[in-house]
């Protein structure tokens, strides 16, 4: 996690000095593709430092957090945007990636923890963990069927995502400010929602919580 926080710090740093659009398209690809490290690494330590009674709140406070980068992030770029020149935002998002690499290392050994070495990855092991993968994907057809579902769906709704602004901004005619106030108010209604969330853990199940995200979200759309 550490190298990939680097990795990508490099990449976005670097996207300043490009002068032509398929480099700067390269880099973020480059960047996105660290990132896919990283998430699942993120996921494996959360695991294993948080304790089963804390999950679900952390899991509410995450998302909460989550929420509130939505909507500050953009705003903040926005003030940057207007003082300075678009490289000083790159660049301060890129010091962000080398901040959380150096937050990282206060974070004591999950080994330890678990009483535990670290083992050489090889295509025999990730043969094993593809195995087991199936072994209980097969176990839970339901739970992986509504896995899979969601996901396609998720795809789906980050592809019409980036096309969301084009339509706003050519169909509806709207202004960039009701722009910025449109993303503002879906961000304070993740916080919201976030902050609920996180009030009501000791109340109420994690399947309740699905259960209502599942039907806002397509209530939603």
């Amino acid at each position: 996690m550490i190298a990939t926080d680097i990795v990508r710090g490099i990449f976005v740093c670097l996207m300043p000095f490009m002068d032509q659009l398929w480099l700067i398209y390269a880099l973020v690809g480059a960047t996105n593709s660290a990132s896919t490290f990283f998430g699942p690494s993120s996921t494996y330590l959360i695991t294993v430092h948080i304790q089963e009674e804390h999950k679900q709140r952390f899991n509410a406070l995450h998302s909460t957090l989550n929420s509130g980068s939505f909507m500050i992030g953009p705003a903040f770029a926005g003030i940057l945007l207007a003082i300075f020149q678009p490289g000083v935002a790159m660049w301060l998002n890129g010091v962000t990636f080398f901040l959380c690499a150096v937050l990282l290392t206060f974070l004591p050994n999950e080994a330890k923890l678990l009483h535990s070495s670290y083992s050489k990855i090889t295509w025999r092991t990730i043969k094993k963990d593809w195995q087991s993968t199936l072994v209980y994907a097969k176990k839970l057809r339901l739970f992986t069927q509504l896995i899979m579902l969601y996901s396609i769906a998720l795809m789906i709704a980050f592809a019409l995502d980036s096309q969301e602004m084009t339509f706003l901004f050519t169909h509806l005619r709207i202004s960039e400010s009701l722009y910025g106030l449109t993303v503002t108010i879906a961000g304070i209604g993740a916080i919201v929602g976030g902050f609920l969330a996180t009030a009501l853990t000791k109340k109420l199940s994690s399947v309740f919580y699905l259960k209502v995200g599942f039907f806002l979200r397509c209530l939603v759309i």
